[in-house]
Formats: C-alpha cells, sequence, structure tokens
C-alpha cells in the first residue's frame, strides 16, 4: 500500500467551504474520479484521508494538504487529471506524489493578509499598520476548547513584508502553525482593526506555504 500527498489550493467562494464539507466533497470527488483510494472497513466503510492543518473558514490557501492511501498503480498525474474533473471551481489539484515527511513537522506557514477599508488608500493603511507593528507589545487572546490564551504577536508573528495594491495593503507574514502552537492570523488582523477603527473594513487572508522547523518548505 502506498500513502501519497495531494496539494491542492482552496480560493475564491471554495474558502466558505468547512473542513467538515471540505472532507465529503473530497470523498464525493475521489468516488466520482475513480480514484483508487484505500477506504476503512467496516460498517461505514469511506475513503481515509488526512489533512494537515485545517483552514479556517473563509481563508484562501494556496498549500493545501491532504494525505490518501492506494494500493493501484495508476499514475499520480492521471489521480490529478481526474480529480480536477471532478471538484468543485476553486478547488484545484496541484500535484499528487508519494508522502515524504510526517505532517508533524509542519512548524510554521505563510499568509499574505489583504487589508482594505472604504474611503482609505493603500499608503494611508501602510502608514497605520507601520504604527501599528511599531508597538513594543500586541497582546491577543487564544481560545481553546479549555481554556483562553493571552500571547503576545509580536514574539511569534514575524512581518515579511508590505506592499501596497491599489487601494488595499498587502501583508506577508510567518506566524506558528504546528503541534507545539498555532497562531491565527485573524488574530493579527483582529488587533489591526482594533488599532485603526472605522467602518468598512475588509481583509482576504490566504496561506501561501507550509515550512518546517527549518524554515524549509514543506514538501
Amino acid at each position: 500500500m502506498k500513502k501519497l500527498r495531494m496539494w491542492y489550493e482552496k480560493t475564491g467562494r471554495a474558502r466558505y467551504i468547512s473542513h467538515l464539507d471540505m472532507n465529503r466533497c473530497m470523498q464525493r470527488a475521489i468516488r466520482r474520479a475513480g480514484v483508487p483510494a484505500w477506504h476503512t472497513q467496516g460498517f461505514n466503510p469511506h475513503v481515509y484521508l488526512t489533512f494537515a492543518l485545517p483552514l479556517s473558514l473563509g481563508f484562501e490557501s494556496l498549500c493545501e494538504i491532504l494525505d490518501f492511501k492506494t494500493e493501484s498503480d495508476m499514475s499520480c498525474e492521471e489521480m490529478a487529471a481526474r480529480l480536477n474533473g471532478s471538484l468543485p471551481p476553486g478547488i484545484r489539484v496541484l500535484r499528487i506524489a508519494p508522502a515524504g515527511k510526517d505532517v508533524s513537522a509542519i512548524a510554521a506557514a505563510v499568509y499574505t493578509l489583504r487589508l482594505r477599508r472604504d474611503g482609505v488608500s493603500g499608503e494611508a493603511l501602510e502608514e497605520r499598520f507601520a504604527a501599528f507593528w511599531g508597538q513594543g507589545e500586541i497582546p491577543a487572546v487564544k481560545k481553546t476548547k479549555k481554556r483562553e490564551i493571552t500571547l503576545n504577536l509580536k514574539e511569534l508573528v514575524k512581518v515579511d513584508g508590505l506592499r501596497q495594491e491599489g487601494e488595499a495593503l498587502c501583508v506577508t507574514l510567518t506566524a506558528p502553525a504546528g503541534n507545539d502552537l498555532t497562531v491565527n492570523p485573524a488574530l493579527l488582523v483582529d488587533a489591526f482593526w482594533a488599532f485603526f477603527p472605522g467602518e468598512g473594513s475588509v481583509a482576504l487572508v490566504t496561506r501561501t506555504a507550509c515550512l518546517t522547523a527549518q524554515g524549509e518548505d514543506f514538501a
């Protein structure tokens, strides 16, 4: 039995598909495409899928990762082509290949935040964000099922770059994402809008890469 890894993107309206529905979507697409994925045994057999770093609702991603198993000799290229013919708009398989390192090796993720506010220029947003990020401490509350944790985003998040796109500001950042700690970039977005209050604020979050603890691209 071979363990395969699928890289796919989730963009546009597909970003509103929840993780649970994403699981169902992939199950159906695999069946429709005739991809020979291994099924669990028992009273309710289903395709055994493992998702790395489930994506928050409303986020886009260019680097989603899904593991599955097969006993077939069908090529990875054919599997990818079949699936792309069965998946809904906004979900596209980039490649399928034998799985390498375990997904537990993922320690961080790279994101792009596209920030926009009605009546505010990209230049003004950049000035405000620079002032916001210049603070010595940026507290945020991370809520889990069992407790609430206060984090200092300045210590955990690395802002890699700012660029203006018309009336929007694009912020590239790296945040912890793994078994030990995951920092949702929505915490940074909320903290920024609290620092710079106003009406008509919009933020689009896109995950662009997953990294190992050594800062290498997870592949």
